[in-house]
């Protein structure tokens, strides 16, 4: 005899959840959905997942932004009005196992669903799933959809974008071009649509201290919460409201600068800027991971050549003179390989900066005079952007630090230009203060 399964599982949607699994199922493939804090957004689309494993046998990933995240979200998660945890929602009949390393559920019909993080995108291209849901998208790597899109257009697949606002970054951007796509499902409720909770949340939030901006962000979706959080978000909007970000020429024969830096698994990225006047033009920004350095030095001696650009110098981090850098092979440092492959007088090594306040300072104060090209150095306007304080959710402050996440990587990697220039403005004003006056004496002559 047919045992039935009743779906969901554990689980009852409300009014306001139902209309996302109707449609995604029914009619669209995409949907970015904008919901206020404690609307219920994991459980939600965790069960969309378990309802379509089990009817379709596909592979189904739940990207967060961290591991972290996973371990607390759906490992150790327990609701406290239902006491279900997020395996409760898969029924036992259709269990197959679990796997704690690989971070994935086994039914016994051969769907799987596996849970990953999208600060390690690099692991993300092994995978071919057929439906992804993106939990918290505003807080994510934005290179995460880029690597995917490939695989969901070739295998006709699905895709969730679920977050609460984080400023205008690109999960604003995907939530405006969504509204105006046909062929995408795009929803924003606050708190006011949906009535999950009495107003009197709110209220308690703030007897804990969470600020008026950050209650507009989580219950209200605002997009337009950037200054709790951003060291950079308003010198960015400047920059685009006064044309600084816009296509730059790339003049030839020009003295040209590099920045690099290095961050986990070999994660590189790099910064390429000319000066003009008054402005820093920086015109590429790339970043690559799990390549070897001959790889990075083809990339930059391929595109000076393209352009037909001078190298001035390259500023590499501080410590690639250390010899037991994770990097090193056979006990040669990264300066080593680079004066190899470069002329030894253009690598330069950057100082480490006194306190990442200090840096973050230097940052501030050389933006204004800073232009980007809007298409090469995409990405890394994001980084800048995004780069932020830490929260802390106990205490319910933000930090003097900077929150390590995705972009912090490679706003880092900005902190050597400004280090440098700023060094060399001091430089140039010491000089110019130091400079005694001459006295003229004109003579005249018959």
């Amino acid at each position: 005899m047919t045992k039935t399964i009743r779906l969901p599982h554990n689980f009852k949607y409300r009014d306001y959840q139902k209309w996302i699994r109707d449609y995604i199922r029914n009619w669209w493939k995409r949907a970015v959905v904008v919901w206020h804090r404690r609307a219920g957004k994991d459980k939600t689309y965790f069960n969309i997942l378990v309802e379509q494993a089990i009817t379709n046998v596909w592979s189904y990933i739940y990207v967060l932004p961290t591991y972290a995240q996973w371990k607390r979200i759906i490992w150790d998660s327990i609701d406290k009005r239902t006491g279900y945890r997020f395996i409760d929602h898969i029924p036992k009949e259709i269990l197959e196992s679990t796997n704690s390393t690989e971070l994935k559920f086994n039914l016994k019909n051969g769907s799987f669903i596996q849970i990953v993080w999208s600060d390690n995108i690099d692991a993300l291209r092994w995978i071919s799933p057929a439906w992804i849901v993106f939990s918290e998208y505003a807080f994510q790597n934005p290179q995460v959809w880029d690597v995917l899109t490939p695989i969901l257009r070739e295998n006709g697949g699905w895709a969730i974008f679920n977050s609460t606002p984080n400023w205008k970054n690109h999960f604003y951007d995907l939530y405006n071009m969504a509204k105006e796509n046909p062929d995408w499902f795009c929803e924003k409720l606050t708190l006011e649509d949906t009535k999950a909770y009495d107003q009197s949340i709110i209220e308690e939030d703030r007897q804990n201290w969470m600020s008026e901006e950050l209650i507009q962000q989580e219950y209200f979706c605002s997009f337009d919460v950037w200054i709790i959080w951003s060291y950079y978000a308003n010198l960015i909007e400047k920059a685009k409201d006064e044309w600084r970000i816009t296509k730059l020429p790339v003049p030839s024969y020009t003295k040209t600068d590099i920045f690099i830096d290095i961050w986990v698994n070999d994660s590189f990225a790099i910064w390429i800027k000319q000066n003009e006047w008054q402005y820093y033009n920086f015109i590429k920004y790339f970043e690559d991971n799990w390549k070897q350095l001959d790889y990075y030095f083809n990339f930059i001696e391929d595109f000076l050549s393209e352009h037909a650009l001078s190298l001035w110098y390259i500023y590499i981090p501080h410590d690639w003179n250390n010899k037991a850098h994770s990097y090193l092979v056979s006990g040669i440092t990264i300066l080593d390989k680079f004066k190899q492959y470069f002329w030894a007088d253009k690598v330069k090594l950057i100082e480490r900066p006194k306190s990442v306040n200090d840096w973050i300072e230097d940052v501030r104060k050389i933006l204004n005079r800073c232009r980007f090209d809007e298409e090469e150095t995409k990405q890394g306007i994001r980084c800048l952007e995004n780069y932020k304080k830490k929260y802390d959710n106990v205490k319910k402050v933000f930090s003097d630090k900077p929150d390590h996440d995705w972009a912090s990587h490679w706003a880092d990697a900005f902190r050597y230009f400004a280090i440098v220039e700023n060094k060399n403005i001091e430089k140039k004003n010491t000089i110019k203060k130091n400079l005694k006056p001459f006295n003229v004496i004109y003579e005249d002559y018959l």
